[in-house]
């Protein structure tokens, strides 16, 4: 059993892989709520740096969704 803590700017969860697959079903969580966070900027007033911030953010998250799928297919 592996446990991944993500720290992220707007995220601290525990993803433990298991038969379940909880894990990523919170990882889909978080990504649907990135997504509508990237709507949200895009159609409203925004500075260079919420853009910066947010998109290390989805760089984090896509780094975190590969090992997470990772960890899920040889577990």
């Amino acid at each position: 059993m592996v446990t991944r803590v993500m720290a992220l700017p707007h995220l601290t969860t525990t993803f433990t892989t298991s038969a379940d697959g909880r894990h990523l079903e919170l990882l889909v969580d978080e990504l649907t709520e990135a997504l509508e966070e990237t709507v949200r900027m895009a159609t409203g007033p925004t500075t260079h740096l919420e853009w910066d911030v947010h998109l290390d953010y989805l760089r984090a998250m896509q780094r975190v969704a590969r090992e997470s799928l990772a960890a899920s297919t040889t577990g």
